[in-house]
């Protein structure tokens, strides 16, 4: 029997108690083997001078880890993980924006792992057996910026971060091998992602 393969997860606050809970959510798992290791804010700076693999997923406490520490991650040159943030209540909507994903420290396992598997499935690529076929939120990406819009208003339209369309964007680059917007028009045109009607004003 093949044994299921390990999702590194890096859990990031000063409460030791909240640490430890998410660990024991995640360790309840039945559907997934999670690798958990804990960076206390302090060592920040150490952690984001170390290695930092794409295919880690980011635990942090949304109240203590703010722009200037999703900054510091995100200004990686090499990898840059999505990052999950935990909120106690409410939190104003410019906090919660530049996480690729929010949920609540009253979160059962199931509502956790459902939020780790939509971000390994859309925002963090495979490792092995990589294929060029976009996936349907690339293909919605790509629809967005060949239409002329930002990554901002992309992002607002498909209810998802800044972060994680730059991330997307990526990878489509990555894939396709394409690296301008006119080759990616071509592109989305040839595939039929998009009529030449809806973008001519892009092409004037």
């Amino acid at each position: 029997m093949q044994s299921m393969p390990r999702i590194p997860i890096v859990i990031i606050s000063h409460s030791e108690i909240l640490s430890n809970g998410i660990a024991g959510l995640l360790s309840a798992s039945t559907n997934h083997k999670y690798e958990i290791r804990f960076v206390n804010p302090e060592s920040l700076l150490s952690f984001c001078n170390g290695h930092i693999s794409p295919h880690e997923i980011i635990i942090a406490d949304a109240l203590s880890f703010g722009q200037k520490e999703l900054a510091l991650i995100r200004e990686r040159k090499d990898s840059v993980p999505p990052i999950i943030g935990i909120y106690f209540s409410a939190l104003p909507l410019d906090l919660t924006r530049h996480f690729d994903a929010m949920i609540s420290i009253y979160a059962d396992t199931q509502q956790v792992e459902l939020t780790i598997e939509k971000l390994l499935a859309e925002v963090v690529q495979p490792t092995h057996g990589q294929t060029d076929e976009l996936t349907p939120r690339e293909k919605e990406i790509v629809i967005g910026v060949v239409k002329g819009k930002s990554n901002k208003e992309i992002a607002s339209d498909l209810n998802v971060s800044v972060h994680t369309v730059t991330t997307h964007r990526r990878n489509i680059a990555g894939k396709l091998q394409i690296h301008s917007p006119a080759a990616l028009t071509i592109y989305a045109i040839v595939s039929k992602l998009v009529a030449i009607d809806e973008i001519k004003a892009e092409l004037l």
